[in-house]
């Protein structure tokens, strides 16, 4: 009996150990920023004009209030934002899988895009030696085109995922900014 009593002492701790090893990760998203680039007056354009018209970059749809610390101040610090354009040529588009800075560290980040949803999604898969540790869904409204890049523009040693949601409507495209971050609960 003793023996048995144990046995199952030994597996309690065990157990107790590997769950305080596992860790638990959120997909938190830190700001989001709008921005349009309208084709009004392109009609009356040839040539270069037209193709610098139709090229310019996106204008902010809001009065964004910058706060002590904010993201908007950050981009703006680092060009990507300038005289509230956003400077789309600032912005890597990377590929659906890349390295991204975590806690210091190198992990890798697939995105893909779901064929099972009703509505557009991206799955955004964290590796580390190819085994996912975490996994989180993204839904947003309109089919869109979306690219991807990284900066750690806070400097705490992880990467930001900048998301860029472009998609077009009534004679113009929307820009949509979302900036995520990936932490440890």
């Amino acid at each position: 009996m003793r023996i048995y009593l144990l046995n199952i002492l030994i597996l309690i701790i065990l157990c107790s150990c590997q769950s305080e090893r596992k860790k638990n990760y959120d997909l938190i998203q830190l700001d989001t920023y709008s921005f349009r680039r309208n084709y009004f007056g392109s009609d009356t354009l040839a040539g270069k004009e037209l193709d610098k018209f139709m090229n310019r970059n996106p204008v902010q749809n809001y009065e964004y209030k910058s706060k002590k610390g904010s993201f908007y101040d950050k981009l703006t610090q680092h060009g990507i934002i300038n005289n509230k354009e956003l400077i789309l040529n600032k912005l890597d588009s990377l590929p659906n899988y890349f390295e991204h800075a975590f806690s210091n560290r190198k992990i890798k980040l697939l995105i893909s895009y779901p064929q099972t949803f009703e509505r557009p999604a991206l799955i955004l898969s964290f590796r580390e030696d190819e085994t996912i540790f975490h996994e989180d869904t993204l839904l947003f409204d309109n089919p869109t085109n979306v690219s991807y890049s990284t900066i750690d523009l806070n400097k705490n040693g992880t990467d930001e995922l900048y998301l860029l949601f472009k998609n077009y409507a009534v004679n113009g495209d929307n820009y949509e900014l979302s900036i995520y971050e990936l932490t440890e609960k």
